[in-house]
């Protein structure tokens, strides 16, 4: 069923370049979730985001970097350290710093979630794919606040003595951006 619009008109597929479902289903379940709270859908029933907590992180935007202000205890166990006030664009290549910034820019203008697909490296070069959502938070204040989800795909086990320390964006899946009003002509006599 597809989902709509607070106009009532019917959105758009979120991603239309691959079907939604091939995505880990906690990362479908909090982008049900982030949806529903934009009021563009319904939260899912019956899924428990308790096993979600724990790769939860929050960033904010300041001066240029988007620094983690929270981070749950799995999210910190694969990195192999506290990720509080670390610049998520440093665990990236500098060519794909720009590339992050821009979607988080789509997802923050958009008001709905996002997922980047990407591969996690570890210290000693073994690799993890990885899908991290990311989401609004609507902050009072000025800055720019997201929640994410970094969700592994499985081979936790294969690196789990070995921190990663480097993540490359394998594909970018943003929300369709808002458009703006028409404009319509009206005469007046």
């Amino acid at each position: 069923m597809a989902a709509r619009a607070r106009s009532g008109a019917p959105l758009a597929e979120p991603f239309p370049m691959i079907s939604e479902s091939t995505f880990h289903p906690d990362t479908r379940a909090l982008l049900s979730y982030s949806r529903a709270l934009a009021g563009v859908g319904k939260a899912p029933s019956g899924a428990s985001a308790d096993r979600l907590v724990e790769r939860l992180f929050v960033i904010e935007e300041s001066g240029g970097a988007f620094r983690m202000r929270t981070a749950g205890a799995e999210l910190e166990a694969l990195f192999g350290s506290s990720l509080m006030g670390a610049d998520m664009l440093g665990f990236l290549p500098e060519p794909q710093r720009p590339l992050l910034r821009a979607f988080i820019g789509a997802v923050s203008s958009a008001d709905l979630p996002g997922v980047v697909v990407a591969s996690a490296e570890t210290r000693v070069g073994r690799r993890l794919a990885v899908e991290i959502l990311i989401t609004p938070l609507r902050a009072i204040d000025a800055d720019r606040r997201c929640l994410g989800l970094f969700q592994p795909l499985g081979g936790e086990p294969f690196i789990r003595n070995s921190p990663i320390v480097r993540v490359e964006i394998g594909a970018l899946y943003a929300p369709e951006a808002k458009r703006a009003a028409s404009l319509r002509l009206v005469v007046s006599n």
